[in-house]
């Protein structure tokens, strides 16, 4: 097997030090027509662009219910990326205002660098997360944000945004079609309907409801004898805080990998509230990629110990005149939630196990039952956190390896000296 990396990706880091980074909410766009801006939209692919439907009657000086589909094109902009011309875009999917009031835009050129495609989150937002939303309202001609208080869901499924306090901006006409941004940049709705004068809620089209109009491009089908492309994140370093990083920035849409492989560090301490951030991350990088979970191999790396948790342990022991047992297993303690949560949710069926990470058995085997796979390994050492990756291609003895590490080389020795599987049958 060989390692295939798209000439627009090759290992991606997002950790503090750096990386390659992009603000999610560079995903916000503005729709305009020829009297200025007429509402927002959410840049969902390189080329296409979801807002509200009346948005588009409204850029192009329709009625803001007129049901057919336009043809003519309006202008996108780039609130978000200085200096970006606008480019045209025109309706490639339709929805009046009777019948869910959606649009999507074909761009007519991809969209600017440093502009970034949406994450759309799994499902709703839980009650009371903070929000935020953007809009073009008639006194704010450069833009402006809000930060609102998800209240609950209504009738159809809409979200109720209420504005957080009297001092906040309050979402009114000209925030039309703006998506829904939740702590971690991820899209839950876009901005349908605002309130009149003097009301401080507004409502939401849900995020499933635009996954209903707008599909995106569907995995290609794998050619016959085509080598496996693997993408391979480290340094995420989440924090207890949420951030808007974008840590898959730089990954082209022609990118569609047959596994990926996430190294250390995923968090920044080890703490519970820094691994909600991962696993939320996690889940999107299965829905981007069409993958399934069973093909994310996660390997801790030292951010990943939870050094209270250690020092706890080792106090412990000193307390109990007893020694520390080697590898001193509740350091990795909110790793393994986080770990547990995640393929947890993989829907894993007999014969195909879902992964474990025990103190009795501190490595995973992944299975991967598909023909073009024999056995996926990753072995995770609570010593020395080395991924050994397999390859074996259907009834040949081709096999190939990746060791990507979160320790020093010589670890990949040791894991070199270990290899002893046989393919599975």
């Amino acid at each position: 097997m060989s390692r295939v990396e798209s000439p627009t990706v090759g290992p991606v880091t997002g950790g503090a030090d750096g990386g390659r980074q992009g603000m999610r909410d560079a995903c916000v766009v503005g729709v305009r027509g020829a009297g200025g801006p007429a509402g927002v939209g959410v840049l969902v692919s390189r080329h296409e662009v979801v807002t509200c439907a009346h948005v588009v009657n409204a850029a192009l000086g329709l009625p803001p219910a007129a049901g057919d589909r336009p043809g003519d094109a309006v202008a996108v902009t780039w609130p978000r990326v200085d200096g970006a011309e606008p480019v045209t875009a025109r309706v490639t999917a339709w929805l009046p205002v009777a019948d869910g009031d959606l649009a999507v835009l074909a761009l007519d050129a991809p969209a600017p660098t440093g502009a970034a495609v949406a994450e759309l989150a799994g499902g709703p937002p839980e009650r009371d997360d903070v929000l935020r939303v953007f809009g073009y309202p008639a006194d704010r001609p450069l833009g402006q944000w809000a930060s609102v208080r998800m209240a609950g869901q209504v009738e159809q499924g809409y979200l109720q945004l209420d504005s957080r306090d009297l001092a906040a901006p309050e979402v009114r006409r000209g925030y039309s079609g703006s998506p829904v941004l939740d702590a971690a940049g991820a899209v839950v709705g876009v901005v349908a309907l605002a309130p009149g004068a003097r009301a401080s809620d507004s409502l939401a089209i849900p995020v499933a409801r635009l996954r209903e109009l707008w599909r995106p491009r569907r995995r290609p089908a794998r050619p016959p004898g085509a080598d496996v492309v693997v993408l391979h994140l480290s340094d995420l370093r989440f924090g207890s805080a949420p951030d808007d990083r974008d840590r898959l920035a730089g990954v082209g849409d022609d990118v569609w990998p047959d596994a990926v492989v996430v190294t250390g560090d995923l968090a920044t301490t080890g703490r519970r509230s820094e691994y909600q951030h991962v696993v939320a991350f996690l889940e999107r990088v299965c829905e981007r990629f069409e993958l399934p979970r069973h093909r994310v191999a996660i390997v801790p790396g030292d951010h990943d110990v939870n050094r209270l948790a250690a020092q706890e342990y080792f106090l412990k022991a000193a307390a109990d005149e007893t020694e520390p047992t080697p590898p001193y297993w509740p350091k990795w303690r909110h790793f393994i939630e986080a770990f547990d949560r995640f393929y947890a949710g993989g829907g894993y069926d007999p014969p195909l196990r879902r992964p474990t990470f025990t103190p009795d058995r501190p490595w995973t085997l992944f299975e991967m039952p598909e023909s073009q796979y024999k056995r996926f390994m990753n072995f995770l050492s609570a010593h020395e956190c080395v991924v050994d990756f397999r390859e074996f291609r259907g009834g040949s003895n081709e096999e190939g390896a990746i060791t990507p590490m979160a320790s020093p080389p010589r670890a990949a020795k040791a894991a070199s000296r270990s290899r002893s599987a046989e393919p599975a049958a």
